[in-house]
């Protein structure tokens, strides 16, 4: 029985691990989409100018949010102790 947990557990960490990167992708695809209908022409035409090029379209907006979301949660902290300081 107790292997069987062991099992379980090491199971339910995979899937949560390779779960969550996908679940941030689809959460930042659809802010994305909300961002490009309601402010998909400024923003692209923003970040045309900053980067000094043409390539940034609006159909590429959503993708861009997501990815860019996907990588920024691997860099955050959680804080998991209860102590304030």
């Amino acid at each position: 029985m107790q292997k069987f947990q062991t099992i379980m557990i090491v199971i339910s960490l995979i899937a949560v691990f390779l779960l969550e990167p996908t679940f941030i992708f689809i959460v930042g695809y659809f802010g994305g989409l909300i961002l490009n209908w309601i402010f998909g022409s400024m923003v692209v035409e923003s970040l045309n100018i900053i980067f000094r090029t043409d390539r940034f379209a609006t159909d590429m907006l959503p993708w861009l949010i997501a990815t860019v979301s996907m990588f920024a949660s691997f860099f955050t902290r959680h804080n998991i102790d209860n102590n304030d300081k």
